[in-house]
């Protein structure tokens, strides 16, 4: 699944999203929107217009998202894969093991 925030990075778009959850009025601890967000959302995708005049996006920025569960909580590990440079090129930054499984390479290879 997928869906688009309006964000100017990555980590904002988490915030973003976490912030929007919290102001639906629930009364919904933030840590429990957090634990929720962190361990459903694998990869954000942060895109950008590009240099040129069409109108085109470019990734900015790839940032993996992943829970870490201990005895008293839940945290997000977030991890940045790959930031584009100030012409465009995207240059990767690392990859976990948990993210170069087959199906997740052969799904990024598809974008």
């Amino acid at each position: 699944m997928a869906c688009t925030i309006h964000a100017n990075s990555a980590s904002d778009a988490l915030d973003a999203l976490v912030n929007a959850a919290l102001m639906a009025g629930e009364n919904v601890p933030e840590r429990v929107v957090r634990k929720v967000f962190s361990s459903s959302i694998n990869l954000v995708v942060h895109l950008d217009r590009g240099m040129d005049q069409s109108g085109s996006r470019i990734i900015r920025e790839t940032m993996e998202i992943r829970a870490v569960v201990t005895v008293d909580s839940v945290a997000a590990v977030v991890s940045r894969l790959a930031a584009s440079t100030d012409y465009g090129e995207l240059v990767a930054e690392g990859f976990s093991e948990a993210m170069m499984t087959d199906s997740a390479v052969n799904h990024l290879s598809g974008i």
